[in-house]
């Protein structure tokens, strides 16, 4: 399951939640990214480049970004970057624009 919390204030919002289903044992990949469309604020989570989730959030702005493992579970992490939106750098390789 994808869950998209926003952390203010040490008081935890949840905005959105997706069932995601996962082959164990695989390399998956997670792009959450900001999108800004006629003023709304927009976050969009993408599991293996399919968009899970899409939530209009207005108290977007300046801060961190981070992930929360829940369960008896145990994840990886590879290659994982934080750019600003405006960023000419790919997000994957090769890139896929």
């Amino acid at each position: 399951k994808v869950h998209l919390l926003r952390i203010s204030n040490g008081r935890r919002l949840s905005l959105a939640e997706a069932s995601v289903h996962l082959k164990p044992v695989e390399w998956h990949s997670l792009r959450v990214q900001r999108n800004t469309i006629i003023s709304k604020d927009f976050i969009e989570v993408y599991v293996d480049g399919t968009l899970v989730l899409s939530v209009e959030d207005q108290a977007l702005g300046l801060g961190q970004v981070g992930f929360v493992l829940s369960g008896k579970s145990t994840m990886f992490f590879d290659s994982f970057h934080a750019v600003p939106l405006f960023s000419h750098r790919p997000l994957s390789s090769p890139p896929a624009y």
